[in-house]
């Protein structure tokens, strides 16, 4: 574990980067369609003190190998993303606000808040709005990019669950659309169980019209999606629990995979059963597969490799809760597989599909999110 520091060291960008203007927004055009990251290689972390009263972030150059700055003011909830010429870091509930990071030097050079009280949980750039999903909101936001205000909304109240809200999370563009998953929890009655099969949207961002609805057959998706053409995958818990009393976990989860040009989806062989665990994320990439597995409270949380095919166990990586993974290179999984090791307060970058350590990092707080900008985006 590293100290915290708010020092910052200054690296030089990689040639050809644009770095972003010198006050936000400045003169910056956000081009017509969907925001590509346009900075310099970087990796943009959250971290907390592990009970999510304090938060940070940090800027890390996985070139040169070494921070930008580390220790950042954020949100104790809090992840991140990349966003044009900047890092960006969505500060969560309680904090309901977006934060623009200079890749350059780490530094915040913009912040506007999504609505008090909303939650939100992450966003895509088209043009000149964000889109962004509202964990305790029945809308889906459209806002200006540059200040928040507020110049549309998508209507998500017809597939709300019993507590009112359609619990919209991972958020994502493909094929001419943008795409929102609901986790549908219904929260007021039996949090620990979920409530109605996950949704996947396909939303018009010119008319904010849903066009497409996809029933995922799997509840509650929670992990981050992987994506290979047009199929997207993605791993759903389920409920948590068997009852309130929290003793035994409920295996009704496991992978699904979408094909969004078709519109449909499927459970995949890969199950919690199967897996005997609850399963919180998934990287997924062919018929390779690591699961974020959690067995109950305590000392239960791996990461387990897996094979699609037949599906057969390959083994445990190592123990432990991992909150966040990305590709080293999206375009590329063979450069390997970041990781965020809570427990251990580091990050590492693993062999893909093999799990061996390429490189680690420590961090100063526990990191509980991770986005690499740059490679293959």
């Amino acid at each position: 574990m590293r100290a915290l520091t708010a020092g910052v060291v200054l690296l030089v960008g990689c040639p050809g980067s644009a770095a972003p203007p010198d006050r936000f927004p400045g003169d910056w055009q956000p081009p017509v369609g969907v925001w590509s990251y346009e900075g310099p290689e970087r990796l943009v972390i959250a971290e907390d003190d592990g009970v999510y009263e304090v938060g940070a972030y940090g800027v890390y150059d996985p070139v040169a190998g070494a921070w930008v700055a580390e220790g950042g003011a954020a949100h104790g909830d809090a992840v991140v993303a990349c966003a044009g010429p900047w890092l960006l870091v969505i500060n969560r509930m309680f904090g309901d606000n977006l934060q623009f990071v200079d890749p350059v030097d780490g530094a915040t050079v913009g912040q506007y808040s999504v609505g008090n009280g909303t939650n939100p949980a992450a966003v895509v750039f088209w043009g000149e709005r964000a889109f962004v999903s509202l964990y305790e909101a029945d809308h889906l936001a459209v806002l200006r990019w540059d200040d928040g205000a507020e110049v549309g909304r998508v209507d998500l109240s017809p597939w709300a669950d019993d507590d009112g809200l359609p619990e919209a999370s991972q958020i994502f563009a493909h094929g001419g659309l943008v795409w929102l998953t609901l986790q549908r929890l219904g929260r007021a009655a039996a949090w620990w169980e979920a409530a109605l099969e996950g949704m996947l949207l396909g939303i018009d961002p010119d008319t904010l019209q849903v066009v497409q609805q996809i029933p995922l057959g799997v509840k509650n998706p929670t992990g981050r999606w992987s994506f290979e053409g047009d199929l997207a995958r993605v791993a759903a818990v389920g409920g948590y629990f068997t009852d309130a009393s929290q003793e035994e976990i409920l295996l009704d989860g496991g992978l699904l995979e979408a094909d969004l040009a078709a519109g449909v989806a499927r459970p995949l062989a890969l199950t919690e059963t199967l897996a005997g665990a609850n399963v919180y994320d998934a990287v997924v990439d062919g018929e390779w597969a690591w699961l974020s597995a959690d067995t109950g409270w305590g000392d239960g949380s791996s990461y387990e490799a897996w094979s699609l095919a037949g599906p057969e166990h390959l083994g445990s990586l190592f123990r432990g809760y991992t909150p966040a993974w990305t590709w080293e290179d999206a375009a590329d999984p063979a450069a390997g597989v970041w990781v965020a090791r809570r427990n251990d307060y580091a990050l590492e970058l693993r062999a893909w599909p093999e799990g061996e350590v390429i490189a680690q990092v420590d961090t100063a707080l526990q990191p509980s999110a991770l986005e690499r900008c740059g490679a293959g985006g």
